[in-house]
Order: C-alpha cells, then sequence, then structure tokens
C-alpha cells in the first residue's frame, strides 16, 4: 500500500497488486518504450535525448530519497538501465521500486 502512495512524473505509477496465496503480483503502468537497456547500445539515442533521460531518472531517484511531506524514504536498491523506463515522449520512468532481484 505504501507504494501508492508515491506519485511523480519520473516513476512508473503502481496501478494494482495481487496478495493471494502464493500469488504475489504487482500491476504498474505500460511504458511504451520499453527500458532504457535496449536503447544503450544502439545509435537509437541523440546524446541530447540520452542526456534528457539521465536528468529524468535523477529527478524520480531524489524524489524517492527525499519525499515531501511525512512519505517515508525509499532506497531503490537496483538501479540500473532495465528498470529506467522510457514512455512514448522518452521521458525515464523509474521502475522496480524496493524490488530487489
Amino acid at each position: 500500500m505504501m507504494l501508492f502512495r508515491y506519485r511523480h512524473n519520473n516513476l512508473v505509477y503502481l496501478l494494482g497488486f495481487c496478495d493471494e496465496g502464493d500469488e504475489k503480483i504487482l500491476v504498474y503502468e505500460y511504458e511504451f518504450n520499453g527500458s532504457l537497456e535496449r536503447y544503450l547500445s544502439s545509435n537509437t539515442l541523440t546524446w541530447a535525448q540520452r542526456l534528457k533521460i539521465c536528468i529524468g531518472a535523477a529527478r524520480g531517484l531524489e524524489y524517492l530519497h527525499n519525499p515531501p511531506g511525512t512519505q517515508h524514504t525509499v532506497l531503490h536498491r537496483d538501479v540500473k538501465s532495465a528498470h529506467v523506463l522510457l514512455d512514448q515522449f522518452w521521458e525515464a520512468k523509474i521502475a522496480d521500486l524496493g524490488c530487489p532481484k
């Protein structure tokens, strides 16, 4: 329930969850361009786009580490390009909050 409180333009929104018996599922919004991981070794992204993505990811992490109000700090603990998703406008969205693998 705690993850529902975190809303920021650079975070993937948690839409719902299932916690029945052994089934534990988190449902997040879909991001059109997938993860940053699949674009890093290609020439698809310009340097300007890469910089914009880095700044967006940093803003999302800053929000988690210094949340406004009475929200608790969330340390991601597994930041990597696979957990930076890109929407249809190439905006970075941090995913897999607090769920290290």
